[in-house]
C-alpha cells in the first residue's frame, strides 16, 4: 500500500459485511494499540520494536482492521525473512530469498469468526495492497498443529500444509508449528511436497 492510499478513505480500505469493519496501513502512531492487542490474543510476546521494525522495513507491510471508532480489532504483518527461512521449504524448487513471511495475524476475541482474519490474509497476499508480495515467489506462515480452525482457514485461502517444525513456539510446553506455504507466482516444475503429519524440518 502506498502512502497515499494509508491516508483517508480510499478503494483500497475494505469493508466487512457489516460495513463497520475497515481496512488500512499500520502507522507508527498505531504501534501502541498494536503492541496491546497483539499481546493479549497471541501465546507469545512481541516487545514494542518488534512492530516498528515492520512498519519500517521497505519491504514489510502491516495491515489494520478497525472498527467504525477507527479502533484497532485485527492486524496482520510480513516481510521478507532471511534469517528463518525454513530449510524444508527449499523442496519447493523456488528461490528462498523471494519468500514471504507472514508473521504475525491477530483479531480481538469479540471480533473473531466475523472472517477479519480471512480478509486480512486475503490483503497481505494481494499486491495491490501488499507490493513486496509481488516480488516474492512464495508466502510461508507458521501455525501451531493444534490449531485446527486456523489451518482449514489457511487451506481455504491457498495455503498448503508442508512439514512440522518441533517445538517451533518457545511455551511451557513446547508447541510443534505446522509450516505451509502458498505460491505467489506461478511455477512450472514446482514438485509436490509432503503433507504429512510426521514429517518434520531439518
Amino acid at each position: 500500500m502506498s502512502e497515499a492510499e494509508s491516508k483517508g478513505t480510499t478503494q483500497s480500505e475494505k469493508q466487512l459485511k457489516n460495513s463497520e469493519i475497515w481496512y488500512k496501513t499500520v502507522e507508527h502512531a498505531d504501534v501502541e494499540s498494536l503492541f496491546v492487542l497483539a499481546n493479549s490474543v497471541l501465546p507469545m510476546f512481541y516487545p514494542r520494536f518488534f512492530f516498528r521494525r515492520i512498519i519500517d522495513s521497505p519491504t514489510g507491510t502491516a495491515i489494520g482492521a478497525f472498527n467504525k471508532d477507527q479502533r484497532l480489532v485485527g492486524f496482520i504483518l510480513g516481510d521478507f525473512d532471511q534469517v528463518f527461512i525454513p530449510k524444508a521449504l527449499g523442496k519447493l524448487n523456488l528461490n528462498p530469498r523471494k519468500a514471504f513471511c507472514v508473521m504475525l495475524v491477530g483479531v480481538e476475541k469479540a471480533f473473531q469468526s466475523l472472517g477479519i482474519g480471512s480478509q486480512l490474509i486475503r490483503l497481505i497476499t494481494d499486491p495491490a495492497h501488499c507490493p513486496s508480495i509481488s516480488q516474492s515467489e512464495f508466502a510461508f506462515l507458521h501455525v501451531m498443529v493444534e490449531h485446527i480452525r486456523a489451518i482449514r482457514v489457511y487451506e481455504r485461502l491457498g495455503f498448503k500444509r508442508m512439514v512440522v517444525w518441533p517445538k517451533y513456539y518457545a511455551l511451557n510446553p513446547p508447541r510443534d508449528a505446522f509450516i505451509m506455504y502458498k505460491v505467489i507466482k506461478a511455477d512450472e516444475g514446482v514438485p509436490k511436497v509432503a503433507e504429512s503429519m510426521s514429517e518434520t524440518v531439518e
